[in-house]
């Protein structure tokens, strides 16, 4: 390791503004411990969830699972856990559309205002879109870790579940799943 440029990017990374995305490129134990000593303090961010990705260390794996429990943060868990095990947890979610209240009928208005109940459709579910996403479901996750855990060795970098190197990273860029924050 450079100490000298890895002591910048650090240092970099904890002033406003920092760079953490640019620690994940680094390889070392001490930039992992670094971003999840952010994560326990209960700082961490997206680019702190996107550099711990990057990095591939499997110590981040279950800081990860835990900040799926944190709404502003729970995609970007979920993308950085596939991005390092490769496991496709998917989910179906509805995104609920934003309310126009000059689009309820009288009785819908009046329910909305009144207990903050959206309109939904015949079927009973709320209006939205229907979208595939990567689960923010801890257990799921949880679970696939301990079922999938024989397939990995501590001292690896991961990415999609496989030993990270050259020809995986250019798999991960050509992949039609991986996630674009990462190419």
């Amino acid at each position: 390791e450079d100490v000298d440029s890895l002591n910048y990017l650090i240092s970099a990374a904890g002033a406003q503004g920092g760079d953490t995305v640019s620690l994940g490129l680094v390889n070392g134990s001490s930039v992992t411990a670094n971003l999840l000593d952010v994560v326990a303090a209960g700082e961490a961010s997206v680019e702190t969830v996107t550099a711990l990705a990057l990095i591939g260390d499997l110590s981040a794996v279950r800081p990860l699972v835990d900040l799926l429990s944190v709404e502003e943060l729970a995609g970007a868990a979920a993308d950085a856990l596939y991005v390092i095990t490769g496991a496709e947890l998917y989910e179906e979610v509805v995104q609920v559309d934003p309310v126009d209240e000059d689009g309820l009928f009288e009785d819908e208005l009046a329910i909305y205002r009144a207990t903050g109940e959206l309109p939904r459709r015949p079927d009973g579910e709320p209006f939205g879109t229907k979208v595939r996403r990567l689960t923010r479901d801890a257990t799921a996750w949880n679970d696939w870790l301990s079922q999938s855990a024989s397939r990995f060795t501590a001292v690896r970098r991961y990415r999609l579940g496989k030993p990270s190197s050259p020809a995986v990273s250019l798999e991960c860029l050509l992949s039609k799943t991986f996630p674009k924050a990462y190419r």
